[in-house]
């Protein structure tokens, strides 16, 4: 367990450099690449990289890690029936709405049957009250148990506390979000709470964090075989989880198993799981988790709000700290590849800082919210960053994901195509994505994609157009111009004949027209003004693609 200091790092680079980072020059095989797997090899030479981290030991978490974070409590009975101003904190939660935290089931009462009374959010340290400018502490309600819970068994451990008030949010009491799919979304998780540290220990003041990774269930059935109240093993909503040096523990029950996933300014914490039971603590002892994901309709009935997780990320994103996505470990010598959007004069620019990262020669990737200010001007130029003379590029073509959706933000991706190449050295490179393994289904025997069969014609196409019997002069007569109904001042679109029924073509000189498609084509050489009409259900005129023959080869 970690905890991450108050360090920033700021890394420049600077070095001298024998050749401008853009040109004109298209690179080398730059259109025989049939797409980026050869992104590794081709940009990052061997280098020895040196890591810096940002963390240096601790268990402690911060004020403002866990803002979701709840404690229930047990006011210890003084004499003749009053209170003794003790609490016992004995249970964790996550704060899920304004109103309500979700807990474990078998938090609704403790040993003498006696439930809690009071709910804690945003507190870190329940010994001190220098830590308290986010405390809040409210009396509870009532407790919602899962319809099929019953504590004599170890099944639906799930509960609904209702607090007498509403949280007021900030950035150290903050609800959560749920996971709400079946799958998984990730082999390791985060945990926090305020239990033992030992086996049979007592509760700690300090809110504690530590992560843990997933086991089978197959394995942990055969741990908790023959466990009381498990008659039918671990089934679908449960899930185990270890640490050869960490666990959960008597006092942590109800407290999330979480993920945290980041966006550009903030990171979102998703429940994923409850801690429900285990057998010790510790020394890689296996805990048992409650999934929330099968009883989501069961949460939304009993709060009356919907825990979609989009609608959950855009409703408290206020509250979250910005963050710079920096990782606890980096790598100080890394390839240089952000870059920074630059805008007309005129423009008000995004809403977001806005950047990007190249993933090829002159291909930027970045959020689709960042192509457009609220005006509908676009970014006009790229300025790489982390380097001291800051050198640009102009973009001239933006494509935006074909299913983004502006208002729940999927799909938030756009591509930016720059006017020139980089030209990548030590220093400077592509950032690398994950690529699918490529799968022939272009054949007779597969479906079509029409996509990627397109980009297989286009590729073979390039290689085509390589071979010795397509010389300069046969290229030239397989040359034609696209022709439009009505004239107009736009530049003319040239194509080239690839079969008896295609002609190739630019798809952005296309876009300049109209939405109209072109109505004839109109050939070169020395047939030159001859015009050919399109029809989509005839093949073109033999003597027409006869001059094309080098094109044809498969």
């Amino acid at each position: 367990m970690f905890l991450l200091g108050p360090i920033a790092l700021l890394s420049v680079f600077a070095c001298s450099r024998s050749h401008e980072l853009f040109t004109d020059t298209v690179p080398k095989d730059f259109y025989l690449r049939k797409d980026l797997t050869d992104c590794s090899a081709r940009f990052h030479k061997h280098k020895i990289f040196q890591q810096q981290c940002l963390v240096f030991g601790g268990v402690q978490a911060n004020l403002t890690e866990f803002p979701h974070m709840a404690v229930l409590g047990w006011p210890e009975p003084g004499q003749n029936g009053s209170s003794s101003g003790q609490i016992l904190w004995q249970c964790g939660g996550s704060l899920i709405t304004e109103r309500f935290v979700l807990t474990a089931a078998h938090c609704a009462a403790d040993t003498n049957n006696i439930p809690p009374r009071l709910v804690r959010l945003g507190d870190v340290n329940l010994a001190a009250s220098d830590d308290d400018e986010y405390a809040q502490q409210f009396e509870i309600r009532r407790i919602v148990r899962h319809p099929e819970h019953w504590f004599s068994r170890k099944y639906f451990d799930l509960a609904l506390v209702e607090l007498d008030g509403v949280a007021r949010f900030t950035a150290g009491v903050c609800p959560a979000c749920l996971w709400t799919k079946q799958a998984l979304p990730a082999q390791i998780f985060e945990t926090a709470g305020f239990g033992a540290i030992s086996f049979g220990g007592a509760p700690v003041p300090n809110l504690l964090k530590t992560t843990l990774r997933t086991m089978s269930s197959t394995e942990c059935t055969k741990l908790y075989k023959n466990t009381r109240g498990l008659s039918e093993g671990i089934v679908s909503d449960q899930m185990c989880a270890f640490e050869l040096d960490a666990d959960t523990c008597q006092g942590d029950s109800g407290g999330p198993l979480q993920v945290s996933l980041r966006s550009f300014r903030d990171t979102q914490p998703f429940v994923v799981a409850l801690t429900s039971f285990g057998r010790g603590c510790g020394t890689g002892s296996s805990g048992v988790y409650q999934r929330v994901a099968s009883h989501i309709p069961w949460i939304e009935s009993v709060v009356n709000e919907t825990m979609d997780p989009v609608r959950c990320s855009e409703k408290y994103a206020a509250y979250r700290h910005f963050s710079l996505l920096a990782p606890e470990c980096a790598i100080r010598n890394a390839y240089i590849n952000r870059v920074h959007l630059l805008w007309p004069a005129e423009a008000k620019g995004p809403p977001i800082p806005c950047g990007g990262t190249f993933i090829d020669y002159n291909t930027v990737v970045t959020s689709a919210r960042c192509v457009h200010d609220a005006d509908g001007v676009k970014p006009n130029a790229i300025e790489l960053l982390e380097s001291l003379d800051k050198p640009r590029a102009k973009i001239v073509e933006i494509q935006v994901h074909p299913e983004f959706d502006e208002i729940s933000l999927r799909n938030d991706l756009a591509l930016i195509r720059l006017e020139k190449y980089l030209q990548p050295d030590i220093h400077v490179a592509p950032s690398c994505i994950p690529l699918p393994k490529p799968t022939e289904i272009c054949t007779d025997r597969q479906t079509h994609d029409p996509v990627t069969c397109w980009d297989q014609l286009a590729d073979t196409t390039k290689m085509n157009l390589l071979n010795p019997i397509c010389s300069p002069e046969s290229i030239e007569r397989s040359t034609v111009k696209l022709v439009w109904s009505e004239d107009n001042d736009k530049p003319p679109c040239v194509g080239m004949l690839i079969k008896t029924d295609t002609v190739i073509t630019s798809i952005r000189c296309m876009n300049n027209h109209s939405s109209d498609p072109p109505v004839e084509i109109e050939l070169t050489g020395s047939e030159q003004g001859k015009r050919v009409k399109i029809d989509t259900k005839k093949e073109l005129v033999e003597g027409v693609i006869q001059r094309s023959c080098c094109l044809q080869r498969t």
